[in-house]
């Protein structure tokens, strides 16, 4: 087999269920199933068992509770296949992604990628009905575009499918990263590999009620430092952008002085990320409640603008 499919889970055994079923029902079962549990309560267990009964392909471990970044490295050291692809317990794969992967990699005679990723689709469930977004697509995942990339590529880290021996070179995911490390990885994997797409929709990410970021941006602005400390001086105009990131959720916990000291817009340039840049350095001595209005109605239009 060349292929593990890995479930990290904590007691979601509602939401489980349906992520299970996703690899249960693949077209191809030639694969692995590895379920790593962080320490649910014994329901989770119990369905883990009921469906080991029936699918004998299935390892499953229950282990301590550790962090996310831990726990995917974990399934790096754990699995014997060429390929591992994660599988987050709230999401699920198209019953055809198994077999799209292995039908790319005999297209290109098997050789080595470091990762594959397809587009994707968000749902919700909105009285009792679920409702889908049109299809994402994002196959730009070179280096500079992830740098520049605003929350779409692979939607989730349900979606790619990474090269174990090539993820372990980079010495996998970075554990003093709380939140974020999926993205974070990406980067380091991007930089001397090149990574493959398939436009179908074959990956199907919950979004829950809420924004996804609330109540972590101080995990958020760690990484973000932590990003921008191993990537900045690649180039000038992206630097401007990471150093945006930061100031942004600087400003939304209402540390705005350290945020304008972030920005440093002493240094003069004529580019629109320049000027972007002053824009959130003028609007945060408003504060943060009047940062945060044009925040959230504007980030949509910088999404289009900066993907022409």
């Amino acid at each position: 087999m060349k292929l593990t499919a890995c479930i990290t889970t904590f007691n979601r055994p509602k939401f489980l269920r349906e992520s299970i079923n996703s690899l249960c029902n693949q077209s191809n079962n030639d694969f692995n199933i590895l379920i790593l549990d962080n320490g649910s309560d014994s329901v989770t267990e119990n369905i883990i068992h009921d469906y080991q009964k029936n699918y004998k392909n299935i390892l499953y471990k229950r282990h301590k509770p550790i962090s996310i970044s831990e726990q995917r490295n974990l399934a790096l050291n754990m699995v014997n296949t060429k390929y591992l692809g994660f599988l987050d317990d709230d999401d699920f794969w198209d019953k055809n992604k198994v077999q799209e992967f292995l039908n790319f990699l005999k297209k290109i005679n098997n050789k080595d990628i470091a990762l594959w990723y397809s587009g994707f689709k968000f749902f919700k469930e909105v009285n009792y009905k679920r409702i889908y977004s049109k299809r994402i697509i994002d196959p730009n995942s070179d280096l500079r575009s992830l740098l520049l990339q605003r929350g779409d590529f692979t939607g989730s880290a349900s979606n790619p499918i990474i090269n174990v021996k090539i993820a372990k070179e980079i010495h996998g995911f970075d554990n003093k990263i709380i939140t974020g490390e999926d993205y974070e990885f990406y980067l380091r994997l991007s930089k001397i590999n090149d990574f493959y797409f398939n436009n179908k929709s074959l990956t199907f990410i919950r979004n829950h009620q809420g924004a996804r970021l609330g109540g972590r941006l101080k995990d958020y602005i760690k990484t973000e430092i932590i990003i921008y400390r191993k990537f900045c001086g690649l180039y000038s105009d992206v630097d401007l952008i990471l150093k945006r990131k930061i100031a942004t959720k600087l400003i939304r916990i209402n540390k705005s002085k350290i945020a304008r000291k972030i920005l440093n817009l002493s240094k003069f340039q004529f580019t629109n990320e320049y000027f972007l840049n002053l824009g959130i350095y003028f609007l945060s001595l408003f504060g943060r409640k009047i940062y945060s209005f044009f925040h959230l109605n504007s980030i949509n239009i910088t999404k289009r603008i900066l993907r022409r």
